[in-house]
């Protein structure tokens, strides 16, 4: 199906957020939360179940952790959409 195919009130809008600029922010923002919350890059391998140096690279704002790592990290902390929230719209 097509995006023209799809009734209107089942297409869902983001916010006007350039990508680009998202992803530019999204990696140093997920490095800040995670030293909010754990002690160590070690700390963060074991909850997310990476390899060290994947948290090292999170740690350190190098990389942006995949999707499901941060849905993981909604669900296991409900306040992280909001401190997000407030971290983007206070950039």
């Amino acid at each position: 199906m097509s995006r023209s195919e799809v009734p209107e009130c089942d297409l869902i809008f983001l916010h006007p957020i350039r990508s680009s600029e998202f992803r530019a922010w999204f990696a140093p923002a997920f490095a800040a939360w995670l030293r909010e919350r754990f002690a160590t890059p070690e700390q963060v391998a074991a909850a997310f179940g990476v390899r060290n140096s994947t948290a090292w690279a999170w740690w350190n704002g190098e990389n942006r952790a995949s999707g499901d790592a941060v849905a993981r990290a909604f669900l296991a902390f409900p306040d992280a959409v909001a401190w997000f929230m407030d971290q983007w719209e206070g950039r």
